[in-house]
């Protein structure tokens, strides 16, 4: 694949994950409006289940895909590649094929005594059903990314988020809603049909793509998968178990501490189907930048160039920081007008508020991660990773019963200010790079604490003004005291823009 187009499909992947972020903002406001905290509670407990099952169908399945459909070569390349897909399909379809059993014997059980709430058995029967098309879309994904072509893979995601939103919208407007888990179980339909219409869009450039190709027969290439698979699945499953019995333990420990069950499946909406969706939104500029400087992390390891790998490294602390401490300033000055705006609840801005000032730790977090794999340190992230959600459960289960939403707090803040350190250290140790938490931090800090109040007294209270007003102020005062200088702005408009001319 030339740098030209891998640098397009990367733009074109994070181009479309800012779109499905502001559609499933969108959908997210809709369901808070019409199902209120407490269904947008039950929401969020039903998908901490649902994601457990999901990384239980297909996690790593396409990270497998992608690796060893890349790695065949020779004559016969293309029908190995076709034997790689129907391996993995028939992989999923075993999986399915269990889960979908134990569920249909155990639902009630697992939902009653591990969700604590008998309600969500219908919703997630529904669901498993979805399994299937879901890690069958994950072996065509796995397939296409190998082949360096990423607009099928975005097109399906639009595709999904379009029948997923439009089907409940329909319904709801239509029929209308008795309650929610009626509401629920129509949500959990939609998902079902959006994740087979997806499935099926797939399936067909798939089919074209292959077509008058022959798979081969041959038992490495299977066994090759296998191994692969069963390698890159295991963590993510692990972790994902550790953060769903977070997610079940947050309103069990908030009933605990005295909350009735309304109101602590309420919180738990606020939290979780609310704020965060909100706090995450504009990360998705943050992770576009990121991507696109991850691959030169990866070429230049390969080619042993040490010094440029420091100087990316350095480069992409300062303007993750820079950008993120501005977003969480705003957040924090502006949460009360945000979330009225939003949600026309005053509740969702003070969590906001609460859980702002972590924000560049959580996004710092996630880029972290993302140049760690660029030098194929998987395993140590993973092992971090893995630790984070261990710590994280083992606060909540015993923080939240005696502090309740304290308790949340003291373990978010916990969690999104180690991962990053520990993630520091560990690409710091490996490449001896060094960064400035003075100029990264502090200064930005303080420009951002300037510019937010002085542009909050030049709006009056005026929101899409006092923002405008805090960014214009904001870029001021990191260039006035060299956080960015002139060389920092050339850059990154150097890195973003694609050179026609190279290959």
């Amino acid at each position: 694949m030339t740098k030209k187009r891998f640098l397009l499909n990367t733009l074109l992947i994070s181009g479309t994950s800012a779109l499905l972020k502001c559609a499933g903002l969108f959908f997210r406001v809709y369901l808070s409006n019409t199902i209120g905290a407490e269904g947008m509670g039950l929401y969020q407990l039903i998908f901490s289940l649902y994601v457990f099952l999901i990384s239980l169908t297909s996690a790593g399945v396409s990270l497998a895909v992608t690796r060893v459909v890349s790695e065949q070569r020779g004559a016969d390349a293309l029908g190995a590649k076709r034997q790689v897909t129907s391996c993995a399909l028939m992989y999923v379809f075993c999986t399915f094929l269990v889960i979908l059993t134990v569920m249909s014997l155990f639902a009630e059980e697992i939902c009653t005594h591990f969700l604590n709430d008998a309600r969500c058995t219908e919703s997630i029967r529904i669901l498993t059903y979805s399994l299937l098309f879901i890690g069958f879309s994950a072996v065509f994904k796995g397939y296409f990314t190998a082949e360096g072509k990423a607009y099928h893979i975005s097109n399906s995601q639009i595709l999904e988020d379009f029948v997923k939103i439009f089907t409940v919208v329909f319904v709801f407007t239509k029929f209308g809603v008795y309650d929610i888990t009626f509401a629920c179980r129509v949500i959990m339909r939609s998902i079902v049909l959006a994740e087979m219409c997806s499935c099926l869009f797939l399936f067909l450039f798939y089919k074209r793509n292959v077509r008058n190709v022959r798979k081969t027969h041959k038992p490495h290439v299977s066994r090759r998968f296998l191994a692969t698979v069963s390698a890159v699945s295991l963590g993510g499953i692990i972790t994902s178990f550790l953060h769903t019995a977070e997610n079940v333990l947050i309103p069990s420990g908030l009933l605990k501490y005295g909350n009735s069950a309304k109101n602590a499946l309420s919180l738990y909406g606020m939290l979780r189907g609310m704020a965060m969706p909100v706090l995450l939104f504009p990360s998705s500029v943050i992770g576009a930048f990121s991507m696109l400087l991850v691959p030169e992390i990866t070429r230049a390891d390969a080619c042993g160039e040490k010094k440029k790998i420091n100087y990316t490294i350095y480069r992409v602390f300062q303007f993750t920081f820079v950008c993120a401490i501005f977003i969480s300033g705003v957040f924090i000055a502006y949460s009360d007008e945000i979330s009225l705006l939003i949600y026309k609840n005053a509740e969702v801005g003070k969590i906001i508020k609460i859980l702002a000032p972590y924000l560049p730790f959580m996004y710092a977090d996630g880029v972290i991660f993302a140049l760690l794999a660029g030098l194929d340190m998987q395993k140590q992230a993973l092992a971090i990773t893995a630790a984070d959600s261990l710590m994280r459960v083992i606060m909540i289960y015993f923080l939240v019963p005696k502090f309740g939403f304290s308790g949340i707090v003291a373990t978010l803040y916990a969690s999104n200010l180690s991962t990053p350190i520990f993630g520091s250290f560990a690409l710091f140790k490996r490449t001896g790079a060094r960064v400035s938490v003075f100029k990264f931090v502090l200064l930005p800090s303080l420009a951002v604490m300037c510019s937010t109040a002085l542009a909050g007294v030049l709006s009056g209270a005026n929101l899409m003004i006092g923002i405008f007003l805090s960014g214009v102020l904001y870029l001021v005062f990191v260039r006035a005291s060299n956080v960015l200088s002139h060389e920092d702005m050339m850059w990154l408009m150097s890195s973003v823009k694609l050179n026609k001319k190279k290959k």
